[in-house]
């Protein structure tokens, strides 16, 4: 007979028999799933994303490192679901900011306007004149220099001659030919000029050199491929400062000799055009603004084109809109 005891025992030997049984199973079922030819579920499969190394100069060295290669953690990662997520970058910061990739740059020491900004050879900006507002206070002689190695302002030495609305053209050696411009000061009546000085900024001076033969401001500035410069339209304040008309002769500056040459005339005058360098070496002048002797605006959608070579100006197709004060990128 049987004991209740007896029983007992045999239901739990029974019972880690069965536990033993399913426990192997397991085992043997997990060793199939992750050993040779065996398969993982993709939710759990975290994809390998590349990082790009590429040398500036030449984007066909691009080489593929693995997320660890760079240092950085990979910004994208796997989700329970299989789907990839966008992770933070690192260092980027939450504010508007950092996200946009826009930094404050410092604070000038002069608020002006109608100045010209000049990247010069070595990287940093060069600010020339200017007025103090918009309402005509004194054009200005002081120049401000922004170095973006120290995200700073440094004072640089004056210009002779203050001016608003002029052309700062930077040269092949480095460096940069201011020209023309309005100039005024609350004791004298405003006045453009054809005064052009140059700028060094290794030795930080300025030299005067020769005048052209015609005052312009908000004229274009475009070097040629021969470092010269083609000065092109424009206007000129006539006695009382009231603006005169629209410029239609274009000028040359050689640096080299210092000397100015005519440079033909357009089919009209111009101001508020722009002037864009062609690979050939030719400049497309297109749209502005025409100013008659009565006064009298008239906007243009017309378009000339200067050849160097030739010293000619060829009119070609207008453009479908008439326009001043726009831009004009080569793409």
């Amino acid at each position: 007979m049987t004991t209740p005891g007896q029983l007992r025992q045999r239901f739990v030997f029974r019972s880690r028999c069965w536990q033993a049984l399913v426990l192997l199973l397991c085992v043997s079922l997990l060793a199939a799933c992750t050993g040779p030819g065996g398969s993982t579920p993709t939710a759990t499969r975290t994809p390998v994303v590349a990082t790009a190394v590429a040398n500036s100069s030449d984007p066909a060295t691009a080489t593929a490192l693995p997320p660890t290669a760079t240092g950085l953690p990979s910004p994208i990662s796997a989700s329970a679901t299989g789907i990839p997520t966008i992770a933070t970058p690192v260092g980027i910061g939450s504010s508007a900011e950092g996200s946009n990739g826009w930094v404050l740059a410092g604070t000038l020491a002069q608020s002006r306007a109608g100045h010209s900004a000049t990247l010069l050879s070595d990287g940093r900006l060069l600010v020339v004149g200017g007025e103090r507002s918009q309402s005509g206070e004194n054009s200005l002689k002081s120049v401000e220099v922004y170095d973006p190695n120290t995200n700073g302002w440094t004072p640089a030495a004056t210009i002779n001659l203050g001016r608003v609305a002029h052309t700062a053209t930077p040269l092949p050696d480095g460096r940069v030919v201011v020209f023309g411009g309005d100039t005024f000061q609350t004791s004298q009546l405003p006045s453009s000029t054809n005064t052009l000085e140059i700028y060094d900024p290794v030795s930080n001076t300025w030299t005067p050199a020769a005048s052209s033969a015609l005052s312009r401001a908000h004229h274009t500035a475009t070097v040629l491929p021969d470092g010269r410069i083609l000065i092109v339209g424009g206007q000129s304040l006539e006695a009382g400062g009231k603006p005169g008309q629209s410029l239609a002769a274009a000028e040359i500056y050689d640096p080299s000799t210092n000397t100015w040459t005519q440079a033909g005339t357009l089919s009209r005058g111009r101001v508020g055009h722009t002037a864009t360098l062609l690979p050939d070496g030719r400049v497309v002048i297109s749209g502005g603004e025409t100013v008659d002797s009565a006064g009298t605006q008239e906007v243009t959608g017309s378009v000339e084109i200067f050849d160097a070579r030739t010293n000619t100006w060829t009119t070609t197709g207008d453009m479908v809109v008439a326009r001043t004060g726009h831009t004009a990128t080569l793409l």
